[in-house]
């Protein structure tokens, strides 16, 4: 409900034109890498599940899957973006994409998921909605720039990397190398 009331704050002080910038950029951004790790999440959770003794090489793998997957999807759209001279949209594009970028290693919640820890993913998820949307409301309330309000997606993604980070290594004990 707190992000809802603060998007409406922001889409507020941006007005339509420039809401509606962010707003296109950022689902350019979602459905690009959401169709990269399309399906991906249920089969590594069960390979997590079935074979846990070979976690680091199905997270490692994952990874690249999902890295190769947002190259092959997003470099058509960036190059699209380039070409048809929406710098003002790649620009966002590219802010935005930085933190799906840094998702990517978000393959630590696959191991949340198989060992039934789904109160880390929600733990991270609360700190960095807090955090990001106080960045949100600082920066309208300081007169924020368009890109200033599109990186708090990104800040927000980061909080979330780092938190999860910092709880994967608290909570497995074995997690060897990737």
């Amino acid at each position: 409900m707190v992000g809802f009331t603060v998007n409406l704050y922001v889409m507020w002080y941006l007005g339509a034109p420039e809401f509606g910038k962010l707003a296109y950029s950022q689902n350019l951004v979602f459905i690009t890498f959401a169709a990269a790790s399309l399906g991906l999440e249920a089969i590594v959770v069960k390979r997590l599940v079935t074979h846990p003794e070979e976690a680091n090489i199905t997270l490692g793998t994952s990874l690249l899957l999902r890295f190769f997957g947002i190259m092959l999807i997003a470099f058509p759209i960036f190059t699209f973006c380039w070409m048809s001279d929406l710098i003002y949209d790649l620009n966002l594009f590219i802010l935005i994409s930085i933190g799906q970028i840094i998702n990517l290693f978000g393959v630590v919640e696959y191991t949340f998921q198989a060992k039934l820890l789904g109160k880390h993913r929600a733990i991270s998820g609360i700190v960095a909605s807090t955090l990001a949307n106080m960045l949100r409301v600082y920066f309208v309330m300081n007169d924020g720039t368009l890109y200033q309000l599109a990186f708090t997606y990104t800040f927000d993604l980061l909080i979330f990397f780092i938190v999860n980070i910092l709880i994967y290594k608290k909570s497995v004990p074995n997690r060897g190398r990737w």
